[in-house]
């Protein structure tokens, strides 16, 4: 997006143009959700397919003999981000 910006600081009159990348982010939730079920921002596996409730190797997600039916598999390295958002002060969201 390009933008132009004119303004007053200090009596002098200025200005400023430029152009970059703007990201809406998804609607914040507003009850209780796990991750899997979340609209990603920025979804990036080091070698394989980001993996929606299974593990990167398409098995249920095993943590220490305890399985999961909702989760997310990745392998080393990923970066995975949600927007959280604030829907109204004091009211905190719970994120599985």
């Amino acid at each position: 997006m390009a933008a132009d910006a004119r303004y007053t600081w200090a009596g002098k009159h200025a200005g400023t143009s430029g152009a970059g990348i703007v990201t809406v982010p998804p609607p914040a939730p507003t009850a209780d959700i796990y991750v899997s079920d979340m609209t990603f921002v920025k979804a990036q596996n080091g070698y394989a397919d980001l993996q929606l409730d299974k593990s990167e190797g398409g098995n249920p997600i095993t943590i220490r003999g305890t399985m999961y039916s909702k989760g997310i598999g990745t392998n080393s390295p990923s970066d995975v981000q949600v927007y959280l958002g604030v829907n109204a002060p004091g009211s905190p969201r719970r994120l599985a």
